[in-house]
C-alpha cells in the first residue's frame, strides 16, 4: 500500500508536472501561433511588395524600351536632318543652275525680240520707200494732167466759164482710179472685204432701194446686184461712174449730200458709205448722217466704214497716202455722231487686222514671258490691229 501510495503520489506529481508543461506548451503554441500570424502578415506584406516590385520592374522594362525607341528616334531625326541638309544643298545648286539658264534665255529672248524689231524697221523703211516712189509717180501724173489741161485751155478761142469747166473731166478722176488699184487693192480683194456686210442687208425688210455713197469701182453694187437687191450708187468721180455704167450698174454722177437732200423721206432701205467720211470736213459728215436719217425707212441701216486711226500705222502714216483724205475719225467720235443724230442699236465693228505681221509672243517656257507678253500684245494691237472699222446704226 505504501508503495502504491508513493507510486500514485509520483504519478500525481508527474501529471501535475506534465500539466504544467502542457500549459507551458499551450502558451508556447499560442505564442508560436501569434508569431505565425505575424509572420504570415509579414509574408503577405512582402508578397504585395514583391508584386509592386514586379510592377515596378515591368514599368522599368517598359521605360527602358521607350528610352531605346527614343534613342532610335533621335538617331532617325539626326539622319533625316543630315539628309535634309544634303537635299537643301542640292536644291540650292539646282536653283542657281535654273537662274543662270533663265538669265541666258532672257537675254536670248531679248535678242530675238530685238532682231524682230530690226526686221520690222527694215520693212517699214521699204514701205516708206514704196510710198515715196508712188508719191513721185502721182506728182508726175498730176503734172502731166495739168499740162494737158493748160494746153486745152490755150487751144480754146476764149476762156472757159465755170459751167463749161465743170463739164471737163476732173484732173484727178482718171488718176484716182489707178490710185485705188495700187493702194486699196484689186477689185477682187475689195469684193471679199465688203462681202461681210451682205447678211446685214439681206436681213432687212426692204421696201426701197439701197444707195451706196462714193460707190467707186462698184464692188459693193455688183454684190448687191448678184444677190437680187435693188441698189444704186452715187459718186463724184466721172471715171468711176462711166466704168460702172459700162458694166450695167446704176450709178449717178452727183455729190452725196446733194443727192440725199433730193431723195424722198423714208424711201431708202439702207445707206452705205465705204471710205467716204474721211474725205469730207466734220460738218459735212454730220450733214450726211442727218440726211441719211431723213431718207431711211424705219428699220433701215446706215453703214459707214473708214480707216481706223487707233492703229498707229494707219493713223500716223497710211491714212495720209490718199491725198483726198481730210482727217481721220476716231471710232468713238463717229459712233457718237451716229447715235447723237438719232440712230439706234449703234454698233462699232473693228475690221481687217494685219495679223500676219504680228510679233511673236514669248513662250511660257521662256524667261520673263509674263512681263514681255503684255508688251508684245500691246505692240501688235497698236501696230497690226484692225486697219478699218465700221459704225452701223438703225433708224427707228
Amino acid at each position: 500500500v505504501a508503495f502504491n501510495t508513493e507510486v500514485l503520489a509520483a504519478l500525481e506529481t508527474l501529471i501535475l508536472s506534465e500539466t504544467g508543461r502542457g500549459t507551458q506548451l499551450e502558451a508556447q503554441a499560442a505564442q508560436l501561433e501569434a508569431q505565425g500570424a505575424d509572420l504570415w502578415a509579414a509574408i503577405t506584406t512582402h508578397t504585395g511588395q514583391l508584386d509592386a516590385l514586379s510592377d515596378l520592374w515591368a514599368a522599368i522594362t517598359t521605360h527602358t524600351s521607350q528610352l531605346e525607341a527614343l534613342g532610335d528616334l533621335r538617331a532617325a531625326i539626326a539622319n533625316t536632318r543630315e539628309l535634309l541638309e544634303q537635299q537643301q544643298v542640292a536644291l540650292k545648286l539646282q536653283v542657281d543652275f535654273v537662274q543662270r539658264q533663265a538669265f541666258v534665255r532672257h537675254h536670248e529672248g531679248i535678242g530675238d525680240l530685238r532682231t524682230e524689231l530690226v526686221e520690222m524697221g527694215l520693212l517699214i523703211g521699204e514701205f516708206h520707200k514704196k510710198l515715196d516712189t508712188a508719191a513721185a509717180e502721182l506728182r508726175l501724173r498730176q503734172g502731166a494732167v495739168d499740162l494737158l489741161l493748160n494746153e486745152v485751155r490755150r487751144s480754146l478761142p476764149e476762156p472757159l466759164s465755170p459751167q463749161a469747166l465743170e463739164k471737163l473731166p476732173r484732173a484727178m478722176d482718171a488718176m484716182y482710179a489707178d490710185f485705188e488699184e495700187v493702194f486699196r487693192g484689186p477689185s477682187v480683194h475689195v469684193t471679199e472685204v465688203v462681202k461681210e456686210y451682205l447678211p446685214d442687208v439681206l436681213a432687212l425688210d426692204r421696201h426701197g432701194p439701197i444707195v451706196d455713197l462714193g460707190s467707186g469701182r462698184g464692188e459693193w453694187l455688183e454684190l448687191l446686184k448678184d444677190a437680187g437687191v435693188d441698189a444704186y450708187g452715187v459718186d463724184l468721180n466721172q471715171e468711176f461712174v462711166e466704168q460702172c455704167q459700162a458694166r450695167g450698174l446704176k450709178v449717178l454722177l452727183a455729190d452725196a449730200c446733194e443727192h440725199l437732200a433730193g431723195v424722198s423721206e423714208r424711201s431708202l432701205s439702207a445707206v452705205t458709205a465705204f471710205h467716204l467720211v474721211e474725205n469730207v470736213p466734220i460738218d459735212r459728215v454730220i450733214e450726211l448722217i442727218d440726211l441719211s436719217v431723213r431718207a431711211l425707212q424705219p428699220g433701215g441701216l446706215l453703214i459707214l466704214e473708214t480707216p481706223n486711226p487707233e492703229n498707229l500705222v494707219v493713223g500716223a502714216s497710211s491714212f495720209y497716202v490718199d491725198p483726198s483724205h481730210v482727217r481721220p475719225l476716231p471710232p468713238g467720235l463717229l459712233a457718237f455722231l451716229v447715235e447723237a443724230r438719232g440712230l439706234a442699236d449703234v454698233e462699232t465693228r473693228f475690221l481687217h487686222p494685219n495679223a500676219a505681221s504680228n510679233l511673236r509672243s514669248p513662250r511660257d517656257t521662256e524667261p520673263w514671258s509674263g512681263d514681255l507678253a503684255p508688251l508684245v500684245e500691246a505692240i501688235n494691237a497698236r501696230l497690226y490691229g484692225p486697219q478699218d472699222y465700221a459704225v452701223i446704226g438703225r433708224r427707228l
